[in-house]
């Protein structure tokens, strides 16, 4: 898990105008909070307007591994995105603290030769108002 930046709260302006505003603000020195397989089924604590991303290696780079797009339980947070990494080798996805509340984040993967769908990767994720 990246950490936060103290010019977190424009990321979720940002967000609603498009990537071009994003840039700029990764560009100015403003990072997304980001999270990775390692916060795998564990719970997190975001501001509402955070903006953050859960990046996973690439599904594709495993043989008969497909995920699917992030699955959202809960109106605290809301799903913008999806993408891959320049290089091929990881997958991303963005979303926002839209509300307080609590949320969680899932994705499914089908695996071996019965086709089953599994979890892959899930986030708990508890939104509080931001505290200025």
């Amino acid at each position: 898990m990246i950490g936060r930046t103290p010019c977190r709260a424009f990321g979720a302006r940002a967000a609603r105008l498009g990537a071009i505003p994003a840039i700029l603000l990764v560009w100015g020195g403003c990072a997304p909070i980001v999270f990775d397989e390692r916060a795998d089924g564990l719970g997190v604590t975001l501001e509402v307007d955070d903006v953050f991303m859960v990046t996973l290696p690439h599904s594709r780079s495993e043989a008969g591994f497909e995920r699917f797009e992030p699955e959202v339980r809960g109106r605290a947070i809301r799903f913008l995105e999806r993408g891959i990494d320049d290089d091929g080798a990881r997958e991303w996805f963005r979303f926002v603290a839209a509300q307080a509340g609590e949320a969680e984040i899932y994705t499914l993967k089908v695996e071996g030769d019965d086709r089953r769908l599994v979890r892959d990767y899930s986030l708990n994720v508890k939104v509080r108002l931001r505290e200025w």
